[in-house]
């Protein structure tokens, strides 16, 4: 499904980002999210993972499951006022559902996560 140029590629587009602003953005594909839901299994995910880094919580946790047909999101507390649900959906269903209703997942990763990107870079503040 995703090669190691396209994986490279989403690689690049995060790394980039996280230097700019430390804040980190981890996509993760599973099969399936059982016996869990998608939204139990990224709470656990991105706390078990320690995304967004203990105190400051600023991150967020991108879960593609193929099996559910579903990606889940899980924004970090610290980031919450600066992504609120209400603009996470809408990029969802702008950015990544139309591709990936296509069948075309990567197409969908790159564009719903360069919107987050660009959403996010207008919003915080960046290293020098």
């Amino acid at each position: 499904m995703l090669t190691a140029g396209v994986t490279g590629e989403l690689s690049s587009l995060v790394g980039a980002f996280f230097k700019q602003t430390e804040v980190p953005i981890v996509i993760s594909i599973v099969q399936t999210t059982e016996p869990l839901t998608p939204a139990e299994y990224a709470f656990l995910m991105y706390n078990n993972w320690g995304i967004g880094r203990k105190g400051i919580n600023r991150g967020l946790l991108l879960l593609l499951c193929l099996r559910e047909k579903h990606l889940e999101s899980e924004v970090g507390l610290g980031l919450e006022n600066i992504l609120p649900e209400e603009t996470g959906d809408e990029i969802v269903q702008t950015a990544f559902l139309p591709a990936f209703r296509e069948g075309k997942f990567f197409d969908g990763l790159k564009a719903g996560t360069k919107s987050i990107v660009e959403f996010l870079q207008e919003r915080l503040p960046t290293l020098s």
